[in-house]
């Protein structure tokens, strides 16, 4: 999303991540966040992905779906 007050259905997914913590991570990247925004910024990428995938335990990677959504060219750039 570009900015915080655009989060598309944040609050469904906040409820969503607090049931089922144990087994649900959200993380947004913002491609134009505040000042405040603690979170990732910028266009999702090779690099941006390759360093949330590389957070995640090696064991955890084989048996996690992923889940994406953007536009034409960011979902070709993360295909890659």
């Amino acid at each position: 999303n570009r900015n915080e007050e655009n989060i598309i259905y944040k609050k469904h997914l906040d409820a969503m991540a607090s049931v089922y913590a144990d087994r649900l991570r959200i993380t947004h990247v913002l491609s134009q966040p505040s000042e405040a925004w603690p979170g990732l910024a910028g266009r999702i990428n090779q690099h941006t992905l390759t360093r949330l995938l590389e957070e995640l335990p090696a064991d955890q990677l084989q048996r996690t779906d992923f889940y994406l959504c953007g536009p034409d060219g960011l979902m070709d750039e993360t295909r890659k």
